[in-house]
């Protein structure tokens, strides 16, 4: 029996197809009455090593090939896990909305204070109106300076801050569950069910994430710190700026690379339902590290999609000041349109990536089965080798 591995694209998947081809020629009986010599029985099992061996290097080239094409994905692999990740935000506008609601809530914990703290402070002062056509530093400072109020306003700010981030565990959660999981269990029924079985870990992996990223960012900020000061006092005046983006560039990678790889290490756990979350995490930095172009290609395609978006929104307000009520009614409106859209790009991004993830995956399953397929070829040659040496005397087949 030889083994033959075929891939086949179709749907933007990869799937494997294993076929079992008879070889007459290598897997015959030899007939009791017409037995061959112990130097052709010999002779026989030689050349069905020698095939089987070449079949295995094809198998082992073929995985190479392969495996080489998902590791090393060009501009169009980006492009199709970016398109199935908005096709799958688009026939799921629930989820979005979902996520919106979610965002409103915590907004709304925080806006009531601020709007009524704001309404206090402006109502009476005639040159906070300036506020209403351009937003101003200086009134804006006259404002907050000697206010007591503004403590409590920081404090709450913080409080719903800490609360979002252990929220966005629980989201993200019923989020990936609903865009892997296919039954028929209600839209709402499948996100709860993920969020609650999912919570907690995703809840330690994020922490795993901010604790493994704090020390690089100390170690960035130790080792531009003297660099930034030798600048600042070189003649060379561009240098300190170049250094402050140098400084912050790296800062940013870093950070956008521990956001990917907390991405990537819920999608692991979640599609294996582990719970090892150093482990998952780890896993998604060398994930992000060894697929950069995949990876950060599709979040650069999302991020641009959410740069237009808030682009269309700055322009709508240049265009159309809110100075009247209903001026003001109508920007409330287009405020949580972007903010409905920029969580659909959000949905879009967890659906792209979860392809990343599964064309990427395909590799290092391959190479298993793969080598698995090799071995059981090479263990088969030996299998023969062994049946032909018996004795002539022995009426058995000679199995390849």
């Amino acid at each position: 029996l030889a083994v033959r591995v075929d891939t086949c694209r179709s749907g933007g998947h990869l799937p494997f197809r294993w076929t079992l081809a008879v070889q007459p020629n290598a897997c015959r009986s030899v007939p009791t009455g017409d037995r061959q010599s112990p130097d052709g029985e010999r002779e026989s099992a030689e050349r069905q090593a020698t095939a089987a061996e070449r079949q295995a290097t094809d198998v082992e080239r073929q995985a190479t090939v392969s495996r080489t094409a998902i590791e090393v994905p060009g501009i169009p692999m980006v492009i199709t896990c970016a398109r199935t990740g908005l096709s799958a935000a688009s026939r799921r506008p629930g989820l979005a909305s979902l996520l919106w609601l979610w965002n409103l809530a915590f907004a709304s914990a925080l806006a009531l204070p601020v709007w009524t703290w704001w309404y206090g402070s402006t109502a009476r002062a005639p040159e906070a109106d300036r506020l209403l056509t351009r937003f101003s530093f200086s009134v804006f400072g006259e404002l907050v300076r000697n206010d007591p109020s503004i403590t409590t306003l920081v404090s709450t700010f913080w409080a719903v801050a800490l609360l979002a981030l252990v929220g966005q565990a629980f989201v993200a959660g019923g989020t990936i569950e609903v865009l892997t999981s296919d039954d028929a269990r209600p839209f709402l029924h499948r996100f709860f069910r993920g969020a609650g079985h999912f919570f907690w870990r995703f809840l330690r992996a994020g922490l795993v994430g901010a604790v493994a990223f704090l020390p690089v960012a100390l170690v960035l900020t130790a080792a531009f710190g003297p660099i930034n000061r030798a600048l600042e006092k070189a003649d060379w005046e561009p240098g300190w700026y170049l250094g402050q983006a140098a400084y912050f560039f790296l800062l940013v990678i870093a950070g956008l690379v521990a956001y990917l790889a907390l991405d990537y290490a819920r999608i692991r756990m979640a599609r294996d339902d582990s719970r090892r979350t150093i482990r998952a995490f780890f896993g998604g930095v060398r994930f992000v590290a060894t697929h950069p172009r995949a990876t950060i290609g599709v979040w650069l395609v999302i991020a641009v999609l959410t740069a237009v978006v808030f682009a269309l929104y700055l322009a709508y307000d240049e265009i159309v000041p809110a100075t009247t009520w209903g001026a003001i009614l109508l920007t409330l409106v287009v405020q949580q349109l972007t903010v409905w859209l920029r969580a659909g790009l959000r949905v879009a991004m967890v659906a792209g990536e979860i392809e990343v993830w599964d064309r990427a995956g395909d590799s290092s399953r391959f190479e298993v089965r793969s080598s698995q397929s090799t071995t059981e070829l090479r263990s088969s040659d030996v299998g023969s080798a062994q049946v032909a040496h018996q004795s002539p005397h022995e009426s058995r087949p000679v199995d390849g």
